[in-house]
């Protein structure tokens, strides 16, 4: 969650947030410290492996998404 911390920042104080940095920060929050979800490529692909991954977890707990996660 560092890294998610350290974007937050940036963000509030700039008021805007490159594509780049959601990235970061959405594959910092998602992804347990030490995990991993490929070994090889870049950002782009994790992102790909990431919304691949999220997408079964609500397919199997739509409520708990919409409760808990949905901001609008």
């Amino acid at each position: 969650m560092e890294k998610a911390k350290e974007i937050l920042k940036k963000t509030e104080k700039q008021n805007f947030l490159s594509g780049l940095d959601f990235s970061v920060a959405i594959q910092d929050l998602l992804i347990s410290e030490g995990g991993w979800v490929i070994d090889t490529g870049n950002y782009e692909n994790v992102n790909a492996e990431c919304l691949i991954r999220l997408m079964h977890k609500i397919e199997k707990h739509p409520f708990l998404w919409k409760m808990f996660f949905m901001i609008a």
